[in-house]
This record gives C-alpha cells, sequence and structure tokens, in this order.
C-alpha cells in the first residue's frame, strides 16, 4: 500500500513560497509543489492566473467568514477537495469546462459530513 504513495516525485513535496499581493499588501505563501499545480490547474479552467484565484478565494472567504485564519492550510484543503471532488465525478474531470459554469449546490449535495459548513445566505459570494 505505501508504495502507491512513497513513489510520488519527491519535486512534488517540495515547497515553494510565493509572494502575493492581496488588496496592496504582500504576502508570502509556501505550499507544497503539488498544490501550486493543482491552484494552476483549478485557476485556467476559469482562464485566470493562480494569483487571481487566489485572491478571489481569499476575498469570497473574508466575505463568507469574516476571517481567514491559515490560509495556507485553506489553499492546501482547497487543492485536496478539488481533486476529490473531480475522482468523486461532482467536477468534471475535463479540463475545458470552465468551474463558473458549474452548479456548486449540485456539487456540494450530498457530501458526507464534515466537507461542508453552512454559510450564511447573506454571505454568499456573488
Amino acid at each position: 500500500m505505501c508504495r502507491v504513495f512513497i513513489s510520488a516525485d519527491p519535486q512534488s513535496y517540495e515547497s515553494r513560497t510565493r509572494s502575493v499581493r492581496l488588496h496592496g499588501v504582500v504576502t508570502s505563501i509556501r505550499l507544497e509543489n503539488l498544490h501550486w499545480e493543482v491552484l494552476e490547474e483549478i485557476a485556467a479552467r476559469d482562464g485566470m492566473a493562480v494569483t487571481q484565484l487566489i485572491t478571489r478565494l481569499y476575498d469570497e472567504l473574508v466575505e463568507a467568514r469574516g476571517a481567514v485564519g491559515n490560509f495556507s492550510s485553506f489553499l492546501r484543503v482547497s487543492a485536496l477537495r478539488y481533486m476529490a471532488l473531480v475522482a468523486q465525478n461532482r467536477i468534471p474531470a475535463d479540463r475545458t469546462v470552465p468551474l463558473r459554469t458549474l452548479d456548486p449546490e449540485a456539487i456540494l449535495d450530498g457530501l458526507p459530513a464534515g466537507w461542508t459548513h453552512p454559510i450564511h445566505p447573506l454571505h454568499l459570494p456573488q
């Protein structure tokens, strides 16, 4: 069983730091290369650069939750959720299908407990 995991290219779990400007403030985000690759894929599906995706995720998280907490961990979980939702066929594997065209309610409907947290309707991003 472990061979499936330990055969990963060591480059994929090396960390890389990127500087990102969020509303005029430069911040550094350190993630493993594999997480950066997944975020790049997510961004590309909607014609964005990864920095644009990160800014959008940050803004929508603040709007929905009012606070960010550990943003790097949030980005790791976002990448993992994306891959899991693709594996479960809730998000099409076809990378030419923009994510913005998908119905988030249909994707989230019926997920196991712990996979979602209620967002107050007034705080739903547009």
